[in-house]
């Protein structure tokens, strides 16, 4: 690993170190020998140093991101916010369960990602992704203006909680996204 010149301060020494760390490890993660790459840094002792706390149960991906968010690792390690949020949202999944909730809220990109890390077949998510009831909250087939006036109630913050109340009811099968139906649900629970 080569280091960068950097102004001879402790810190960014350490940063600079740091980041070539993981360009070095985004090459062997990325590369074909990724399973021999991962086998000779174990081997080496090199995790310790490389502030990686589980190497051995790394997710071998195609996708850089699997692989980092199946790692836990230093938080001295510099992610673009787009891959932080992205690695994030991956670990939630991994913890909590691949559903129609999860892909809805997280996306069919992230819970693929979750799903190369459980070793899941990403066709399976495909496909529930593909059966969704909704999609995003435009598809729920009743209007803000309709919620209103079967509550005889002003917009306000009660607004949120009914919607994802009305979400969460569609996507698990307990309510039909139909208005009707909806409209029948929030006057009978609000």
């Amino acid at each position: 690993m080569l280091l960068r010149q950097e102004p001879p301060v402790g810190e960014y020494i350490t940063i600079s170190v740091i980041d070539d760390k993981k360009q070095e490890l985004d090459k062997i993660f990325a590369s074909t020998n990724i399973k021999y790459g991962i086998e000779l840094l174990t081997e080496l002792g090199l995790d310790e140093p490389l502030e990686i706390y589980n190497l051995k149960d790394v997710a071998l991906s195609d996708d850089l991101l699997a692989v980092w968010a199946s790692l836990e690792i230093s938080p001295n390690y510099v992610f673009n916010s787009n891959e932080r949020e992205i690695i994030n949202k991956t670990k939630e999944v991994v913890k909590s369960n691949i559903d129609d909730l999860s892909i809805y809220k997280y996306g069919l990109y992230v819970n693929q990602l979750a799903a190369d890390i459980l070793k899941i077949d990403k066709q399976k998510i495909a496909m529930m992704h593909d059966n969704l009831k909704i999609t995003s909250r435009k598809d729920i087939n009743i209007t803000s203006y309709d919620i209103m006036n079967a509550l005889n109630k002003k917009p306000g913050p009660y607004f949120k909680q009914l919607y994802e109340d009305i979400e969460i009811r569609i996507l698990k099968g307990t309510l039909n996204n139909n208005k009707e139906e909806i409209e029948k649900y929030i006057i009978e629970n609000y």
